[in-house]
């Protein structure tokens, strides 16, 4: 038994006293977050929505329609406004994200 315990504390021994030998590991970047907050992201809808369909009417608060609503308000409103198809999509995304379902 002595044999054992004393073969074992020295392969023990060994092992501990051997050179350590260290792993490269290729580091990886980490990526920008490109998601952005929603509240930047509909901030240029925001913009041309206070701005375009200000001048007319006095605004209502995007959750008073639904996103249902908001796609049959916006489109003729836009066109009376002379506004390009990215512009309405723009505000229609911005009071769309903010509408009451």
């Amino acid at each position: 038994m002595k044999k054992y315990i004393f073969a074992f504390a020295s392969a023990s021994l060994l092992v501990a006293c051997a050179p350590k030998v260290i792993v490269e590991q290729e580091v990886t970047p980490i990526k920008e977050q490109t998601e952005t907050k929603p509240e930047v992201k509909y901030l240029e809808g925001k913009t041309l929505f206070d701005t375009n369909c200000g001048k007319c009417h006095d605004l209502p608060h995007p959750s008073q329609y639904s996103k249902a609503q908001w796609a049959k308000i916006v489109p003729p409103m836009s066109k009376e406004a002379k506004l390009d198809p990215t512009q309405e999509n723009q505000i229609l995304l911005y009071v769309q994200y903010g509408a009451m379902n």
